[in-house]
């Protein structure tokens, strides 16, 4: 049922010049009823075709993938175990399967073979990947508009700065004593002049004000974070409380730019 050998004419090389894609349609152009895989690293990848028959037949996650003039379809998996993914499909449809390496072919042809590949024509593969832009696109046009949101930005700073809240209070229980009264109570202070001016934002007249305030709270909770690393206070991960920190500023900087704009 299998059979191993070398790929006769062509060459299998994994560099831009000779992507994976171009592999598998010389293949699936010689195994037209076949399901197609081409390895790379640990993954199996399909394309196109082979792709859109995994996503319709096992609910394979199908995604677009290549450059944005020339994009194709893609489905893929671990090439562990591959077979117990694709005997089932062969079993249940009678589609045999093609799965390609670097230097072997592994050709494995179903008892009765199907031709139920046959439905999926380049006109369907083109109008699944025109449907996959227009998603893309929307969702990226959906997210860039939401973000800009002013209400948007107010709740993702609201969540972020209850994470570092969290994260700080979590990290100051932990402390020796003397520290913990001195460091500690600093960084709860701030946190607690951060935290307050969130949840006055929505009902304060003087907004520009408040985020001024907000924008000195944000940058004293560095500068105590970065006193810890440099007394070296405890062992934490620092560099992610210091990257909640600077997401804050970057929102708040999206906030008072907004309020100047429409002010």
């Amino acid at each position: 049922m299998s059979d191993l050998k070398p790929i006769k004419g062509i060459e299998v090389t994994f560099t831009a010049t000779d992507p994976h894609v171009e592999i598998s349609e010389k293949l699936q152009a010689q195994y037209p009823h076949h399901l197609v895989l081409v390895q790379s690293g640990t993954w199996l990848h399909a394309f196109n075709k082979s792709a859109y028959a995994l996503h319709t037949l096992k609910q394979y996650k199908i995604r677009l993938a290549g450059p944005a003039n020339k994009p194709h379809l893609l489905v893929g998996f671990p090439v562990a175990n591959y077979k117990q993914r694709l005997w089932p499909i062969m079993d249940e449809h009678n589609i045999s399967y093609v799965v390609v390496n670097k230097n072997d072919i592994d050709v494995c042809e179903s008892s009765a073979p199907s031709y139920a590949l046959d439905a999926i024509s380049d006109d369907i593969v083109h109008q699944v990947i025109a449907d996959l832009i227009s998603s893309k696109q929307l969702k990226t046009a959906t997210t860039a508009k939401a973000l800009a949101n002013p209400d948007t930005q107010e709740f993702i700073f609201k969540t972020k700065a209850g994470d570092l809240d969290t994260l700080l209070l979590q990290d100051i229980i932990k402390l020796p004593r003397d520290i913990r009264a001195t460091w500690g109570e600093n960084v709860r202070q701030t946190m607690h002049s951060i935290m307050r001016s969130i949840y006055l934002y929505g009902n304060e007249d003087n907004k520009p004000q408040l985020l001024k305030l907000l924008s000195a709270d944000v940058d004293l909770i560095r500068h105590y974070i970065c006193q810890a690393q440099a007394l070296n206070l405890f062992k934490i991960s620092f560099e992610y409380r210091v990257g909640l920190v600077v997401e804050l500023g970057r929102i708040l900087g999206g906030l008072q730019r907004a309020k100047r704009t429409t002010s």
